[in-house]
């Protein structure tokens, strides 16, 4: 059920980065997990379609990569937001 938790967070981070560089349209957040992260991929996946409605991420895809020198329970981070400005 942390998931959604952990949905949120990386929600909320993407956002406020893509605000403070001038994107306003989100395409693609990369998530990386470690290997003891303890995360369900599909219900993550599952909170992000619901969270991201109505934000300027409603269209984007979150990747998540498992990245296996990781080894603290809990240990992710987003890596990379990609996006588009206007204008």
């Amino acid at each position: 059920m942390h998931e959604g938790v952990v949905c949120r967070e990386v929600l909320d981070i993407a956002l406020k980065t893509a605000q403070e560089n001038g994107i306003t349209k989100l395409d693609v957040i990369v998530l990386v997990i470690g290997t003891y992260s303890c995360i369900h991929e599909k219900e993550l996946l599952f909170y992000f379609d619901m969270a991201k409605i109505g934000t300027i991420a409603q269209n984007a895809v979150l990747k998540i990569e498992v990245d296996k020198n990781l080894t603290e329970y809990g240990a992710e981070y987003v890596k990379e937001i990609q996006g588009q400005t206007s204008g």
